[in-house]
């Protein structure tokens, strides 16, 4: 699935799907950009992996709707 903040973008195909990144921060769902660097936040920060992948599931079933800002 890919992040609704970077459909509209011109050059959305360099974007990965969504999945679990992980940043000082802690671990999201987010998308990178095909150099790696990071590309959206889809979601907000979680204490461990596990955390962030069961929010992952959740967007991905459209039980909740993953964060509209960039």
């Amino acid at each position: 699935m890919k992040s609704p903040q970077i459909l509209k973008l011109p050059d959305a195909n360099r974007y990965s799907e969504l999945k679990v990144m992980e940043s000082r921060a802690g671990f999201y769902v987010g998308t990178s950009y095909d150099d790696g660097s990071p590309g959206s936040r889809d979601s907000g920060y979680h204490p461990s992996r596990e955390a962030a992948e069961r929010t992952l599931s959740l967007i991905i079933s459209g039980k909740i709707q993953p964060r509209m800002q960039p």
